[in-house]
């Protein structure tokens, strides 16, 4: 937790950085801008991490997603931004992603050695498994999927600064070439 507060942390200094420079609509890729990302950021947190933490193997059936391809989860992506209002602001996205992370925040409090052992769903089978791992990968997701969106969006909008700790750019690495 103390490598995805970080995390989090680095990500509210870029976002502030946005926000005093009114950036928000700046295009983030081909179909993104830099608002995109908290949102996105935001479900992630709350679907993939903390509810499936949280439920375990009581997680719904209908909850039990799959992406067994990057379309698949291309396809996930554009339903979840099909879900947002259209007049949502980049403040009430913003204070969406805080509840998301003060989601994962209580969740993880609560976890000993052996709940991080427990059996999890996580979709991303890519033909894989069956999508039950430990409790420990979604959260070890939490930190590589933000460190990779906030590294991109920092690129994205010419900033040096901030720069993640080592440790947490390892374990970055470090799960990339382990798929």
């Amino acid at each position: 937790m103390a490598q995805i507060e970080e995390m989090w942390g680095h990500q509210d200094t870029l976002f502030k950085q946005i926000t005093e420079s009114g950036d928000w609509g700046h295009e983030h890729g081909a179909d993104w801008t830099f608002a995109d990302v908290p949102y996105h950021l935001a479900y992630c947190n709350h679907d993939l991490v903390a509810r499936a933490v949280e439920c375990g193997r009581d997680l719904p059936a209908e909850e039990q997603i799959a992406f067994n391809s990057p379309a698949d989860v291309n396809a996930w992506n554009a339903h979840k931004f099909a879900e947002r209002p259209a007049d949502q602001t980049v403040e009430q996205t913003l204070a969406q992603l805080q509840a998301s992370r003060d989601e994962i925040r209580r969740v993880a409090a609560g976890l000993t050695d052996a709940d991080l052992e427990r059996p999890t769903w996580f979709p991303f089978i890519f033909g894989m498994g069956d999508g039950w791992v430990p409790a420990s990968m979604p959260l070890n997701f939490c930190l590589t999927h933000d460190w990779s969106e906030f590294m991109q969006l920092r690129i994205h909008a010419g900033a040096e600064a901030p720069v993640p700790s080592p440790g947490i750019t390892s374990q970055y690495l470090g799960a990339m070439i382990g798929m």
